[in-house]
């Protein structure tokens, strides 16, 4: 008898090796008994005590499998057969035998049809599973009200959900914005236009102190800081940061790589 219990499944993904040593061991194991079973029933004239122990012992068997699969309707087939083994005992019809065990076999097919699972490719799973980290740690802390949207934005972009994903880093972006421009004593908390918000930005750049050796290297970062949101801008494609109608899966790629580019400079050189 094979292992019974539930496919163990990690953060939501298994790979195709253990879906295969889970669901293959299992269906082999059914389909091999249901064989055997049927088999012996054509091959033997009567129905003989011994045939009767082997036919229950091989149907609870199956229908552990069964359980394990998580397979409703052939174990209530299962169950069906059980009963006309108990209540029948001493008059059991091989036909009707036969009968059971070919429609045991349907069911079960049947409900393997059921399942499915949505693949992933191996260059989508760590964004999948670790989309918070993709950013990395040091954003997460300094932005910590954007952690929800940055871990769906990737895990949007996992799955193709690709202006759902643009939506998320939408709401990322507002955060960031107003990060920058509280750092430069500029108020952008309500404004979506790129042009506005830019202009007012690399004017706040522009009017930083930059006499010293240290001011010059503050200005200097706060205007790559600026040219990192103008990458993401340029991504938008848009004249408002508020998304277009849609987004391929091409252009919410570039967006959330420009959008994390720009996250992880502001978090590591501006807000740390």
């Amino acid at each position: 008898m094979g292992n019974c219990g539930v496919l163990k499944v990690n953060n939501g993904l298994t790979n195709l090796l253990s879906m295969l040593r889970f669901y293959a061991a299992e269906f082999v194991m059914i389909t091999s008994r249901l064989g055997i079973v049927k088999h012996c029933l054509k091959l033997i004239g009567g129905i003989k005590p011994n045939i009767i122990n082997t036919l229950e012992d091989d149907l609870g068997a199956i229908k552990e499998h069964c359980q394990s699969l998580q397979l409703p309707l052939s174990i209530m087939h299962i169950e069906l057969a059980q009963a006309y083994l108990s209540e029948h005992r001493q008059n059991l019809s091989q036909t009707r035998l036969v009968s059971y065990i070919d429609e045991i076999h349907l069911r079960i097919l049947d409900e393997l049809q059921a399942p499915h699972f949505f693949y992933l490719p191996q260059s989508k799973i760590e964004l999948y599973e670790k989309s918070k980290e993709v950013f990395g740690q040091q954003c997460l802390d300094r932005l910590t009200n954007a952690t929800y949207d940055i871990e769906e934005a990737g895990i949007c972009l996992a799955f193709g959900r690709s202006t759902a994903c643009v939506f998320h880093l939408m709401r990322v972006l507002e955060l960031a914005v107003q990060e920058f421009g509280t750092k430069l004593g500029v108020s952008l908390a309500s404004e979506q236009n790129w042009h506005v918000i830019l202009d007012q930005i690399d004017k706040a750049v522009r009017e930083m102190p930059h006499k010293t050796r240290d001011e010059k290297e503050a200005q200097n970062k706060y205007a790559m800081c600026s040219s990192y949101l103008f990458n993401v801008k340029v991504a938008w494609r848009n004249e408002v940061m508020h998304p277009r109608a849609t987004y391929t899966e091409e252009e919410a790629a570039a967006i959330f790589n420009s959008v994390r580019a720009f996250i992880q400079y502001l978090a590591k050189e501006i807000i740390s």
